[in-house]
């Protein structure tokens, strides 16, 4: 049965029509190219642009916002250090020049560093410092500035001090410079022009660092509702700015707080459709000579790699996985060949993406090795292979001793390195079949395959005195560290926990404590409680 729903078909009825129909298609082209068409069509150019130009500005003041969230996260500002924030704001601002000011406003809202300007101003009743207290961020409107009475937006990030309590905000303050160095790139092709308005009606394009409150283009309320109508609906208009005859589109950006318009002249528009009727009457002619005969030949060249690719596609998307991407037969056209490149790249991008979100998801950050996650996961595995084997396993928790002596005396940056030390010396002390994790905080979890208590023991000793030997360089000092190991091995029956490796993890935990018990940097075997009258 014929069908219409297949790239082949389509192309091949294209050409029939062209063929057989071209007084049809001239008559049907002066329909097509009619003036309401061009308008129309124009207008929903119009209204993809400003769709565009939507997304781009809150994509822009989305970015803005990460970037204070991502200040708010650093260790020198939720450590409130004056001169670590003023020297981060700075070497922030010398790679965003949008950028005017950024700020750091404390717990009781003044404002106690900032890259330029007055410190010690009381901000505690600006809306972006009250939705701060909230824990929200905050992007304002256009506002006015009290000091120097220039039109600037802030934006605002809520921060957390060390402790988790309230620590403040930072904010950035953008002049309108910055927000009309990226309206500078939006205005449409063609003669066409792009407005940005504002809270009251104020014209934001218009806007630049050097205007102040009271040169501010303010548009007349009425005139704008019969533009947005007009604009909604694709009929023309007298034109925001000279009041000549446009065809425009409308749309929302910022929440809603800011209105994009855009214009094209409705004589440029109109001047397009009479070029496309004169092309249009030289084509119907040229079509009966070469689309039919060059169409055929295309259509060969085109459809089987399509098919081709199509169905690696059809194969991916069903089973989720990768094979070789198949060849394209030479001589198809260059856009097909490009289309195989960009796909087949694209799914060995997507492999590998999603390669790294697994490792990712299982590895932790700051020492590499695996995370609490791939324990449980793999951890089970393990043992559940050992029972069915009937082999040995046995669980290592490894503590660091007086690790929060450590973070206090030396910083929590000397304390990662500490973190990473006992990491790389346990990784280097296990084989390729053991899993080694940190299970949290400054204990670390070794669960070996193969391996019965004797052997654990002999490992858990070997982690321990290389851990004593290898000191941590701290400020040329030479940090010795230290840690206790509780070991344990599995049974067949669970007493600690409702899996095997809960219970093997909650033995290996008592023996740990046995270890801390005992004074420390020493390792301990867990020994069961006797059973009564034995």
């Amino acid at each position: 049965m014929f069908t219409f729903s297949t790239f082949s078909a389509r192309l091949r009825a294209f050409m029939l029509l062209l063929g057989l129909l071209p007084i049809a298609l001239g008559t049907i082209g002066f329909a097509f190219y009619s003036r309401d068409h061009i308008i129309s069509d124009a207008h929903q150019e119009l209204v993809h642009t400003a769709a565009f130009q939507k997304r781009l500005i809150d994509d822009w003041l989305t970015g803005q916002a990460n970037n204070m969230q991502f200040l708010a996260l650093d260790g020198m500002v939720r450590q409130r250090s004056r001169d670590g924030m003023h020297n981060l704001f700075m070497s922030f601002m010398a790679t965003h020049p949008e950028l005017d000011i950024i700020l750091y406003v404390n717990p009781e809202g003044r404002v106690e560093v900032a890259t330029s300007g007055e410190l010690g101003v009381d901000v505690a009743d600006r809306e972006y410092f009250l939705a701060a207290r909230q824990g929200k961020g905050f992007i304002s409107d256009v506002l006015i500035s009290r000091d120097t009475n220039m039109p600037i937006v802030i934006i605002s990030s809520p921060l957390k001090d060390m402790q988790g309590n309230f620590g403040g905000a930072v904010c950035s303050i953008l002049r309108m410079d910055a927000v009309n160095s990226l309206l500078a790139g939006l205005r449409p092709e063609k003669g066409g022009e792009s407005y940005l308005i504002g809270k009251n009606n104020v014209l934001l394009s218009h806007l630049n660092g050097t205007r102040r409150a009271d040169d501010l283009d303010v548009l007349d309320g009425e005139m704008l509702e019969r533009i947005y109508s007009a604009a909604s609906r694709g009929v023309p208009y007298k034109s925001i700015n000279d009041g000549l005859s446009v065809v425009g589109a409308t749309t929302l950006a910022k929440d809603g707080k800011w209105r994009i318009v855009v214009e094209r002249p409705l004589d440029s528009v109109l001047a397009a459709a009479a070029g496309q009727s004169r092309l249009f009457g030289l084509a119907c002619f040229g079509a009966l000579l070469i689309v039919a005969p060059v169409g055929w030949l295309l259509a060969r060249s085109m459809i089987k790699p399509l098919r081709d690719l199509a169905g690696y596609a059809h194969e991916v998307g069903k089973s989720g996985e990768t094979r070789a991407c198949p060849p394209v037969a030479e001589g198809s056209p260059k856009e097909v060949l490009e289309l195989q490149r960009a796909f087949c790249t694209m799914v060995d991008q997507l492999e590998e993406n999603a390669e790294t979100l697994r490792q990712m998801a299982v590895t932790d950050p700051l020492t590499g090795l695996a995370n609490r996650r791939r324990l449980e996961e793999e951890g089970i595995r393990l043992i559940d292979a050992c029972l069915r084997a009937d082999a040995s396993c046995s669980a290592l928790l490894v503590d660091i001793d007086h690790f929060k002596r450590v973070n206090d005396t030396y910083g929590h940056a000397v304390g990662d390195d500490a973190l990473i030390l006992i990491a790389e010396t346990i990784g280097a002390c296990c084989r390729i079949s053991d899993l080694p994790a940190r299970y949290g905080g400054e204990e670390f979890v070794i669960i070996a395959s193969n391996t019965d208590a004797r052997n654990a023991m002999v490992l858990a000793e070997r982690i321990r005195k290389r851990v004593e030997s290898t000191p941590l360089e701290v400020d040329g000092m030479a940090l010795t560290l230290t840690v206790s190991v509780g070991v344990s091995e599995y049974t067949r029956t669970p007493s600690y926990g409702l899996s095997h490796l809960d219970d093997v993890l909650g033995k290996a935990d008592s023996a740990l404590y046995a270890a801390k018990e005992g004074g420390r940097n020493r390792v301990c075997l867990f020994e069961p409680a006797p059973q009564d009258g034995s």
